[in-house]
């Protein structure tokens, strides 16, 4: 099988750390670089995000930014300029590409050079089978990709490219296997953010609780884990079918100290998602 080809990051002059890096301690144990053997959603489908990122205010000085899956997180860490992120994911692949995403920023200068490397990087790994994960009704080329790119989000403009990539390189940003619905794993990231004095400014759940709704219970404890880390000023974002079951996509919901209110409960149709994982399709889902 082909293995992931990781981009070689080009040197970079960090600025002298004066106090530790709050993940120096972080609990919970760490993958030993998962290999990428298949592709999940990389892009977002999520209608209103222009809205959300324009509701977001200015990450304070000690927050944390908490996403799940994958896009989206870049888009709100460069609009907010938050000091860390934890990207997580309760699916091994979704860190591999995470970590792909990660060695080829770091190795590009401009947003144009990351689109050519993560282009390259993923369409030359044959075990991939990059080619028919393109999507039924947008097939997307590489031009079609770099000008979706060009028009919105973090590789819009050198700015907020380079935002990304100073927290890269900086180690402000952290992936991490972790499952929405793990009590456990929640309770020691509240008392981890308790230690080093730091707030949960924002939390993304992407459309998580879709995939929780054949089983009451572990939307209710994904629920309860968010609410172990809200504070009053915590911007959550969600989003959310109108019918889980229908074609729709789902749409972004913004609320501030609480998790948006879901528009249905249960259903008996299992899903086919790993809970607090990523659902396996398009890649531009």
């Amino acid at each position: 099988m082909a293995a992931v080809t990781h981009c070689t990051p080009k040197p970079i002059l960090q600025p002298p750390q004066t106090t530790p890096s709050p993940f120096a301690d972080f609990p919970l144990a760490e993958l030993e670089n998962p290999a990428l053997s298949d592709l999940y959603y990389v892009l977002c489908n999520e209608l209103n995000q222009e809205e959300v990122l324009l509701n977001l205010t200015t990450a304070r000085a000690n927050g944390v930014h908490l996403g799940f899956a994958c896009w989206m997180n870049f888009d709100i860490l460069a609009e907010q300029n938050t000091p860390y992120a934890l990207l997580c994911d309760a699916n091994d692949n979704m860190i591999a590409l995470l970590n792909v995403i990660k060695s080829c920023v770091l190795a590009s200068d401009a947003p144009g050079e990351f689109m050519e490397k993560f282009w390259k990087n993923l369409s030359s790994n044959q075990e991939l089978d990059f080619q028919s994960l393109l999507g039924i009704d947008r097939h997307y080329d590489k031009a079609s990709f770099a000008l979706l790119m060009e028009q919105k989000g973090w590789l819009s403009t050198p700015e907020k490219f380079h935002a990304i990539k100073t927290m890269y390189a900086e180690e402000r940003i952290l992936h991490h296997h972790l499952n929405i619905v793990d009590v456990n794993a929640f309770a020691e990231l509240k008392a981890w953010a308790q230690r080093h004095d730091l707030v949960f400014y924002t939390i993304y759940t992407s459309n998580i609780a879709n995939w929780l709704h054949h089983s009451r219970g572990q939307v209710e404890v994904m629920l309860s884990n968010i609410e172990t880390l809200l504070n009053p000023n915590t911007s959550v974002v969600s989003a959310q079918k109108s019918d889980p079951l229908s074609q729709e996509a789902p749409k972004q919901e913004l609320t501030v100290g609480s998790h948006p209110k879901l528009k249905y409960t249960t259903t008996s149709k299992a899903s086919t998602r790993h809970p607090g994982g990523s659902v396996r399709g398009n890649l531009f889902g």
